[in-house]
């Protein structure tokens, strides 16, 4: 079944009070903002929602939404893991190249980077200044700074969601006891 099948074999109204309830699960306010309850009245509306909810094609179709809804979901939560994963485990070696000789390191091209690489890059700054290294060929005049993300805060998050890390709680309890005479710190 495609994404949205069901919703195609609904009337406008129908299609937009699933579209409302699967976005909030209120009944009412999906029948009034759906325009199937024109009155404006809270308690028509109430009683509308429950209708249109007890029919066999909204539930399947308010079911097949959910479903969509959990899935895309799952989708983005990958793709943030992924983005993660890109700025936790990011090594400059994949960004720069160390040749050796006059020219020691250089930049490799968009073309010769991988797609996650590519993301772990926070900025590149090409910088011409007055020249203050010399070497055997000449003198150095042109710097390329290439910075990535900072990984620790991926990696943090990342360990956190796997479990590895745990948010101490510093609990710190005080009894008071109280016989009527003194109050005693037990």
């Amino acid at each position: 079944m495609q994404k949205g099948d069901l919703l195609k074999n609904l009337s406008k109204k129908d299609e937009k009070f699933v579209l409302e309830y699967t976005t909030h699960f209120n009944a009412t306010q999906a029948a009034i903002n759906s325009g199937l309850c024109t009155t404006g009245n809270r308690a028509s509306a109430g009683a509308i929602g429950c209708t249109v909810l007890k029919n066999i094609k909204i539930k399947q179709a308010v079911e097949q939404r959910v479903n969509e809804i959990i899935d895309d979901k799952k989708d983005l939560q990958a793709r943030v893991i992924e983005e993660l994963k890109a700025l936790a485990f990011s090594d400059i070696k994949n960004v720069i190249d160390y040749q050796g000789g006059n020219h020691p390191v250089r930049v490799r091209s968009l073309d010769e980077i991988d797609s996650r690489a590519v993301q772990s890059i926070e900025a590149v700054q090409s910088i011409e200044r007055q020249p203050v290294v010399t070497n055997s060929q000449g003198v150095v005049d042109h710097v390329i700074k290439v910075r990535l993300h900072e990984k620790k805060g991926a990696l943090d998050t990342l360990s956190k969601y796997l479990g590895m890390m745990k948010d101490h709680e510093v609990k710190s309890e005080i009894h008071i006891h109280i016989d009527g005479r003194d109050a005693k710190l037990i």
